[in-house]
């Protein structure tokens, strides 16, 4: 159960984990730059580090979740596809059972009728 749980919220485990290394470095950018009294300048960098840093170790993670919507999504679609193939094939069974072809004309006439919709003949 608790594999589970890690697996489905992964992506925002790796997402909370990437604003805090951003703010952490941000932080500790600022804290290097206020040794040389520049810590608006600090700050900055530490945060482009650490985005950067972060990016290349975990962005391939957050690839890999996109991925895996992704391939749900299309599944999801392919399912519906397939339900609605099932829905239609059974509609066009009950469609052509209602119907015959006529003696006369060689048409389609519905089977409830004694006379042909098309000719007009008695079908009987």
């Amino acid at each position: 159960m608790l594999s589970r749980w890690v697996v489905s919220s992964y992506q925002g485990i790796v997402e909370a984990a990437l604003w805090v290394f951003l703010i952490a470095g941000a932080l500790i950018g600022a804290q290097c730059g206020r040794v040389a009294d520049q810590a608006f300048l600090g700050l900055l960098i530490g945060g482009a580090v650490a985005f950067f840093g972060m990016a290349v170790f975990l962005g391939a993670a957050l690839v890999l979740g996109d991925i895996r919507q992704a391939v749900r999504r299309i599944e999801s679609q392919i399912q519906a596809d397939q339900q609605t193939d099932l829905y239609s094939a059974d509609q066009s069974e009950q469609i052509t059972s209602d119907k015959e072809t006529c003696p006369f004309c060689k048409e389609p006439s519905l089977k409830a009728n004694e006379v042909c919709e098309e000719c007009g003949r008695q079908k009987r």
